[in-house]
């Protein structure tokens, strides 16, 4: 039934719980994962621009140390899956500025993935307000079906 499911990453709880059942329903339907990260890299160069003469790296140090990062983790995923049986692949896509659920989209689209599964944080009034919520963005946007992933209320996040 879902022949290609992607997996939205980054370095959260939420996220790697999300992965975990992705991992387990590709395993029971035999589909291939792919993990995704948007990153926004116009936010690397605000802190200089705001506040001139602060010895910050550069943009691109700073842009080359975050996606270094982001990429061991989508790598070290990737082969954890890969070595329980289920093709893999991961990609990181660089944007400036936008929402990052229309980016996330739009690479599903391009993929032709069946189902996104995801982690969500739940927040709800004040947190919600602050923060928004990519899943809920997502959602509103979207025709592939997607598995919303919550850590237990007991879990810390």
């Amino acid at each position: 039934m879902y022949q290609k499911i992607v997996v939205p990453i980054d370095n959260s709880d939420t996220a790697a719980a999300a992965f975990d059942h992705a991992l387990a329903l590709a395993q029971l339907a035999k589909s291939e994962l792919i993990l995704l990260h948007v990153s926004d890299i116009s936010r690397a160069t605000i802190a200089s621009s705001v506040m001139p003469g602060l010895d910050l790296p550069s943009y691109d140090e700073q842009r080359d140390r975050v996606e270094g990062e982001i990429q061991a983790m989508l790598d070290r995923l990737s082969l954890q899956a890969q070595n329980q049986g289920i093709a893999c692949s991961n990609r990181l896509i660089e944007q400036r500025g936008g929402n990052a659920a229309d980016a996330l989209l739009k690479a599903a689209a391009l993929v032709h993935a069946d189902l996104i599964v995801m982690g969500t944080h739940g927040y709800s009034g004040f947190m919600h307000l602050i923060f928004g919520s990519m899943a809920e963005s997502l959602l509103h946007r979207t025709t592939i079906p997607v598995l919303l992933v919550r850590l237990n209320e007991d879990d810390d996040e």
